[in-house]
C-alpha cells in the first residue's frame, strides 16, 4: 500500500518569485497542473491526467549571507494529499525543472 508523502526543501526564492514561477511556468496552460489559492502562502496543485493533489506551503527564512551577496531562502513544505508513487515521481520531477536555477 503506497502511504503519501510529506518533504521539505530550502530553495532560492524570494516569495514573488515563488509564485511568479509557479503560475507563469509550471502550471501554464501547456502543462496539466493545475493551481489552486488556499492561503496566503498555499497552494493547492491538481493535476487533469491523474488524481493527484498536492499542498505546498512557503515560508520565509533569514536570508543567506556569503560575503556581501544575500540570497533569498524560502522553506517549501509539500503534503501529498492525494495520488500515488508514479503521480507524486510525476509531480516532482516536472516541478524541479521548472523551478530549476542554474548556476556556474
Amino acid at each position: 500500500m503506497y502511504l503519501p508523502g510529506q518533504y521539505q526543501y530550502q530553495m532560492g526564492y524570494t516569495e514573488a518569485e515563488f509564485d511568479r514561477a509557479l503560475h507563469a511556468g509550471f502550471t501554464s496552460a501547456a502543462t496539466s497542473w493545475r493551481c489552486h489559492a488556499r492561503a496566503r502562502h498555499q497552494w493547492l496543485i491538481t493535476d487533469e491526467t491523474s488524481d493527484l493533489q498536492m499542498q505546498i506551503n512557503i515560508q520565509p527564512l533569514a536570508p543567506r549571507q556569503l560575503g556581501l551577496l544575500q540570497l533569498p531562502v524560502l522553506q517549501v513544505s509539500f503534503v501529498c494529499l492525494q495520488g500515488d508513487a508514479d503521480s507524486e515521481q510525476r509531480f516532482f520531477s516536472s516541478f524541479f525543472k521548472y523551478f530549476h536555477k542554474g548556476g556556474g
